[in-house]
């Protein structure tokens, strides 16, 4: 029926210069929809999304908004109207409180004064209506990642939207959290707000929605019944073929022993030993909080370590530091590419030669040409999708990003790459493209170590697992032991089954 569509784009087309970012897209929502939006990264969802919440005006088309023509002038025109999004990246004041953060700007006032009480009443009625029982009076910083998400909730919902947006919300979220995340958004689902859900896990998009409609390079490539769908579908429409080998893994002949780490302990860190061989993919993987990023930190001098040590191509490395490192050729790709990977206000080319700058350089001065042309060879073989070089960071795809944050770390040539969670965020094809980069790498003699959340990337894309829980090892996994249920038991019971009973 007409009256239950309450959102409808007609051949919404956005041009940014010469670059389309959306072409003729037409999308509809219904009432009580969850509506789930999903394609490659550079896809236009990110676009469709500023131009829904009136970041961006479109270049042409129509937005007909519960039956009437609509064009959202600013977020706050398109709050006032209903429409609210939970980005994936949170802007929010970690000294202030839950309530406090909820209502900035939009204070009642009461004999000229800042009525606060009145905040905290209203945010305790908001999570009444989602079933949350959090403390208003809680400063955002202590609160979990999940909580804070759901901090983001409130806040869409606070100004009575009708239709709430989420982009990437579960990406740093474990799956429990995921899951308390998700009956939250099906209990604004049964109040009747309809809901447009942006994620790359298509997992989860089967699990969440309704209909699924998908991107490719700025169009429609289709619109899908969940019911009636699967996942090699999703895939098909988002890339345009078939991809038979989700994990392309091969085997790279294994060199010398480069890395020993024996008895480790720093921070959450205790006690952990393994070694690592040129040409090898050893992954690390458990469960959140496992300490496997923080011993990556103690290894690459993020972090100092109180005892244990660290043996590089036999040599004692002491004191290291991440300038050392960089120097030893390691190279660490860290987690949060956003707040520890990036310069977004700079441009690609700045962001790549960063840690190459003293190659780059001569008497403290840049050599402009030869960093041009060193980082748009990097730029050309890793098919980082932008105009050029010169692109601001911060306007790019978060799957372009992430392999801007691989190209500064491949451009110093490390005999040692660490990824951590390299994959995370990021779309099925550009997940292949750095699949195929690892095996590139491993077959030229760079040893790596791959941290991911992901258990089938894992699984698909190691040589050998080592399993971390509570910040220490609790095992290694090889052959026929590397499976989810060994490693599972590994994740969660620990020192438990580390013995010869692990396989059984």
């Amino acid at each position: 029926m007409e009256n239950d569509v309450i959102l409808e784009i007609n051949g919404l087309s956005k041009n940014f210069g010469k670059v389309e970012a959306l072409n003729d897209v037409s999308v509809t929502l219904k009432r009580g929809e969850i509506l789930c939006i999903c394609g490659e990264n550079g896809a236009g969802k990110s676009t469709l999304i500023k131009i829904l919440s009136g970041a961006e005006t479109p270049s042409s088309g129509t937005i007909i908004y519960e039956g009437e023509e609509i064009r959202f002038q600013s977020p706050d025109h398109a709050h006032r109207m209903g429409i609210s999004t939970v980005y994936q990246e949170m802007v929010q004041i970690p000294e202030m409180s839950i309530a406090e953060n909820i209502y900035l700007g939009r204070y009642k006032k009461r004999f000229g004064l800042i009525d606060f009480n009145d905040a905290v009443v209203r945010t305790r009625e908001l999570m009444k209506r989602i079933g949350l029982t959090l403390d208003p009076n809680t400063k955002i910083k202590d609160l979990s990642l999940a909580k804070r998400q759901l901090v983001e909730i409130l806040k869409a919902i606070s100004y009575e939207s009708k239709i709430v947006i989420f982009d990437e919300p579960t990406s740093s979220l474990s799956e429990e959290e995921t899951q308390i995340l998700m009956d939250v958004i099906f209990k604004l689902k049964e109040a009747g707000v309809s809901i447009i859900y942006i994620s790359h896990r298509l997992n989860e998009i089967f699990r969440i929605s309704d209909r699924i409609t998908v991107l490719r390079d700025g169009r429609v490539a289709g619109t899908v019944l969940s019911s009636e769908s699967n996942i090699d579908e999703i895939i098909w429409l988002m890339v345009g073929r078939n991809l038979e080998q989700q994990f392309p893994k091969e085997y790279a002949e294994l060199g010398e022993t480069v890395l020993e780490v024996k008895n480790l302990s720093g921070g959450i860190v205790y006690d952990c030993s393994f070694s690592l061989r040129a040409g090898e993919v050893l992954g690390f993987g458990g469960l959140v909080g496992a300490g496997r990023s923080e011993l990556m930190e103690l290894i690459y001098g993020a972090r100092r370590y109180d005892s244990g040590s660290i043996t590089y191509h036999g040599r004692d490395l002491k004191k290291i530091s991440p300038l050392k490192a960089i120097e030893s050729k390691i190279s660490l790709v860290p987690e949060d590419r956003r707040r520890q990977g990036l310069i977004s206000i700079l441009p690609i080319r700045q962001n790549i030669s960063l840690s190459y700058l003293k190659e780059l350089s001569r008497y403290g001065f840049m050599k402009l040409k030869k960093e041009s042309r060193a980082t748009e060879d990097i730029f050309d073989k890793l098919h980082i999708r932008a105009p050029s070089v010169r692109t601001l960071v911060n306007k790019l795809s978060g799957g372009n990003q992430q392999k801007v944050v691989l190209a500064r770390s491949l451009i110093t040539s490390p005999d040692i790459l660490i990824l951590d969670e390299p994959t995370r965020g990021i779309d099925v094809g550009t997940k292949v493209e750095i699949y195929e980069m690892i095996n590139q790498l491993a077959a030229s003699g760079v040893a790596i170590i791959l941290i991911s959340s992901d258990l089938p990337e894992l699984l698909a894309m190691s040589d050998r697992i080592v399993v971390m829980k509570e910040g220490t090892i609790t095992g290694e996994l090889t052959g026929a032991d590397m499976n989810e249920t060994t490693f599972m038991k590994l994740a969660t019971l620990g020192e438990e089954v580390h013995d010869s009973r692990i396989s059984s």
